[in-house]
């Protein structure tokens, strides 16, 4: 029988694979997909890291309540400027 923590890391665990194992597979089988999104447009860059910025952050509304932009800006222009969106997208 599980504890109530092993019964909420089940969960915890289950809902991450309904909501966010996609992306693993998705990175994992088909990463160049994505990729020349990433590598070719500085728009489809942007809001690629600005959703995993918001997925990642642990915010309500925006990451911007715990990430300044300047900081989510200086990230971006890191991967366009040296074009490693798609190489450090894959899992």
């Amino acid at each position: 029988m599980l504890d109530a923590t092993e019964r909420q890391w089940v969960e915890h665990t289950r809902a991450f694979e309904r909501n966010r194992l996609a992306y693993a597979q998705v990175m994992a089988t088909a990463p160049q997909t994505i990729g020349y999104s990433l590598v070719d447009s500085p728009v489809g860059l942007l809001a690629w890291i600005l959703e995993k910025f918001f997925e990642w952050s642990d915010t309500v509304d925006s990451p911007f309540e715990t990430i300044s932009r300047d900081r989510f800006l200086d990230n971006v222009t890191l991967y366009w400027l040296t074009a490693t969106g798609a190489s450090a997208a894959r899992i």
